[in-house]
C-alpha cells in the first residue's frame, strides 16, 4: 500500500480498523481508553506558569537550589565513586 497518497483521515480509518482487527471490539476499545487530548492551552499555561527564563538564569536558580539544599554542582564535589543514587535507596 501507498501510504504517500492518503490523506491524514484515511491513514486514521486504516490504522483504526487495524487496530479493530488485530484486537477485536474490547481490546480496541480498551486501546482507545489509554489515551486522552487533553484540555486547556499548554503553551500558554507554561508560560503562566514559568516565564520565559534564560540559560543563565535557569543555571543561577539550579546552582541556588543545590546550595540550600546541600546538593553537590559541577564543581566537582561528587566523589567519583558515588553511584548517584538517593541514600536510603
Amino acid at each position: 500500500m501507498n501510504t504517500e497518497s492518503l490523506t491524514g483521515e484515511e491513514i486514521r480509518t486504516i490504522g483504526l480498523n487495524a487496530l479493530m482487527g488485530a484486537l477485536g471490539p474490547s481490546g480496541f476499545i480498551r486501546f482507545l481508553q489509554q489515551f486522552s487530548n487533553g484540555s486547556g492551552d499548554y503553551t500558554r499555561d507554561r508560560q503562566a506558569l514559568l516565564g520565559n527564563p534564560t540559560v543563565d538564569e535557569l543555571v543561577r536558580e539550579t546552582k541556588a537550589l543545590q546550595a540550600q539544599e546541600g546538593e553537590p554542582g559541577h564543581t566537582g564535589d561528587r566523589d567519583p565513586g558515588e553511584s548517584g543514587r538517593l541514600s536510603g535507596a
